[in-house]
Order: structure tokens, then C-alpha cells, then sequence
């Protein structure tokens, strides 16, 4: 009953809002919830901005990305659009309980709120989670309850990170090659975590235990260094659709590639030329 009256709000939404328009740019919304905004995101925050909040927020992505798998599997709980195809302008087959793409806005956003000083950075954080949480509820793919379901998962994920991460970071080591394994028992123990995770985080783990240092010190060399870490994700992923096989070697060089060697080897040339 409770979820048949939150289809009845989507339809109502609709029935006031909707539009070829409107729906094109919600849909433009929907890559906030994947894995290439993300990823996008990280690298970007990692070599413009500084490389611990970047491995900071990449940890934090993977916790959450686990817990949705894990949440969703456990509620099993059905999208507004496997229920009223009418209101999906986009469906997906998964459940919907708690939103992923509430989580990753509440983390980023909630990153941005707490780091960052200026009033004009806050409210755009605030701005762009907002416009996230209606558009997953406009495209039909989450009832508003799956909404606040994945800002409080993001919340308490954003915060167990802001504690862990420096007592992680005293022993970083450890924790960079252990992480990896903690995934790898939870899938052998039957729990829904996306095996793919071990290998990238591995691959992370990996770079980030390589001594010396691959991040340029001028913004020159760390704005050459950030097209060259995605350029090479593109060709990784890439890679990856085309020969499936070798998925466990593509998904560990994407990690590797992110954390240490595509920026190394820019660094290196400058070093050379110098």
C-alpha cells in the first residue's frame, strides 16, 4: 500500500511535468550513476586536487558501490518501472532499494560540503544532489523512499570513511593490499559483490605502495597527467569489451593505470626533457 500510493506521486509527477525535453534531460542525469562518472570523478580529484582525497573518495565509491549490491539483494525490492512501465523513461532489471545514484550524489556531494569553505561550492553540492534525487524519481527507476534509503546509506558511508580512513592511513600498507582480500572473502562467502572490485582495488592497492612519486608538482604536468590516467582508462575499457576473457588483467591494469602508471609515465618524460 505504502509503495502504490509513492507510484501514485510518480504519475502525478508525470502527468504535471513530463515532456520529450524534460526526459532527455533527466536521462543526461543517469550517468551520474555509473561507474565512468565516477571513475571520472576520482581521477580528477586525485591529480588536480590532492592524490590522498582522491584515494579517499575511491574508497569510499567502492564501499558504497559493495553495500548497494549487498542491500539491494537483501530488500529485493522492485523499481516504480518494473511496476507501471508508463512511468519509466528509463527501467533497469536490478531492484531499486536503496538508490546507488542517491548514495554517489550524498557521498560527493557531502565530500564537497565538509572540504571545501566557500558558500558558492556548498550550495552547488547541494544543488547537483538535489537535481540527482529528483531525477532518479522522475525516470521512474526509484520511489522516494528508495531515495532517502540511499542518502542515509551515503551518509553513514561518508562518515565511517572521514573516521577509518586516517587510522587506514597509519598503517596504509596493510590496508592498501588488505582491502582487496576483504572483497575477495566476501564474495567467496556467497554475499552479491561484484568479483571485478578485487582485481581494480588490487591494482590501486598495488600503485599505491610504489615508493616513489608519480604526481607532478606544476599544474602543467598534472592537468597532461589527468588526460593521460583517463585516456588509458578509455583504452582499458575498451580493451576490455573486446576481449572478455583477459577481464581480471584489464580490470587490475585499470587500477594500476589510475593510481600510479599513467601519471609515472608523464612525469618521466618531463624529467627527461629536463
Amino acid at each position: 500500500m505504502f509503495y502504490e500510493v509513492q507510484l501514485q506521486w510518480i504519475q502525478a509527477l508525470h502527468q504535471a511535468l513530463r515532456s520529450s525535453w524534460m526526459d532527455v534531460f533527466f536521462k543526461c542525469w543517469n550517468y551520474v550513476d555509473t561507474s565512468y562518472f565516477v571513475i571520472a570523478v576520482i581521477v580528477l580529484v586525485w591529480y588536480l586536487w590532492n592524490k590522498r582525497t582522491g584515494a579517499y573518495l575511491f574508497y569510499a565509491f567502492i564501499v558504497s558501490c559493495i553495500l548497494n549490491q549487498i542491500l539491494k539483494e537483501v530488500f529485493h525490492q522492485p523499481r516504480p518501472c518494473q511496476i507501471d512501465p508508463l512511468v519509466g523513461v528509463l527501467c533497469f532489471s536490478s531492484p531499486g532499494f536503496p538508490s546507488g545514484g542517491a548514495q554517489t550524489a550524498t557521498i560527493l556531494s557531502g565530500f564537497v560540503f565538509f572540504e571545501s569553505k566557500r558558500i558558492f561550492y556548498r550550495w552547488l553540492a547541494v544543488i547537483f544532489a538535489l537535481f540527482v534525487y529528483f531525477s532518479r524519481v522522475y525516470l521512474g527507476v526509484h520511489y522516494p523512499t528508495d531515495i532517502l534509503g540511499g542518502i542515509v546509506v551515503g551518509g553513514v558511508i561518508l562518515f565511517a570513511c572521514k573516521t577509518l580512513f586516517p587510522v587506514m592511513e597509519r598503517m596504509w600498507k596493510v590496508a592498501a593490499i588488505g582491502f582487496p582480500f576483504v572483497i575477495l572473502l566476501l564474495f567467496y562467502l556467497g554475499l552479491p559483490v561484484d568479483s571485478s572490485l578485487f582485481f581494480s582495488t588490487l591494482g590501486v592497492g598495488v600503485g599505491l605502495l610504489m615508493h616513489k612519486k608519480s604526481r607532478g608538482k606544476t599544474a602543467r604536468v598534472r592537468v597532461l597527467q589527468t588526460c593521460s590516467v583517463l585516456g588509458g582508462l578509455v583504452v582499458l575499457f575498451v580493451a576490455g569489451a573486446f576481449f572478455p576473457a583477459f577481464a581480471c588483467l584489464w580490470n587490475f591494469a585499470k587500477g594500476y593505470w589510475l593510481s600510479f602508471l599513467g601519471a609515472r609515465l608523464v612525469r618521466e618524460s618531463f624529467n627527461k626533457k629536463c
